[in-house]
């Protein structure tokens, strides 16, 4: 897929490369101050994931990563939520009626483990 961002592609010149780029297959971001901000800024705290960083941090040897212990720990103890579950948590929020831009949300707060 091909992306293109515009800035006043309501006329003249951001008009006439909206339709070039549609022709050319790009599907299109265009700003317009007369057209609402297409984006919500949102912040999304995803919390600790168990990743195949942290699998490898913890076959490591205490020698090799000193803190080893305390990411066996996390595991041991179901610290660590599984990349998929941060993901649907994450499909959760952004699927939230009342986003707003400046919101920070927290996976833990929609997370199933």
């Amino acid at each position: 897929m091909r992306l293109a961002l515009l800035t006043g592609g309501s006329k003249g010149l951001g008009l006439a490369l909206c339709d070039l780029l549609t022709a050319k297959g790009y599907h299109l971001v265009e700003f317009s101050r007369s057209a609402p901000h297409p984006f919500v800024d949102i912040n999304i705290d995803p919390g600790v994931m168990d990743t195949a960083m942290q699998a490898d941090i913890r076959a490591a040897s205490v020698h090799d990563f000193p803190d080893q212990e305390r990411f066996v720990q996390r595991k041991t103890q179901g610290a660590l939520v599984a990349p998929a579950d941060v993901a649907a948590a994450i499909g959760h929020i952004l699927d939230l009626p009342t986003l707003t831009s400046g919101g920070r949300y927290d996976v833990a707060d929609f997370a199933h483990r």
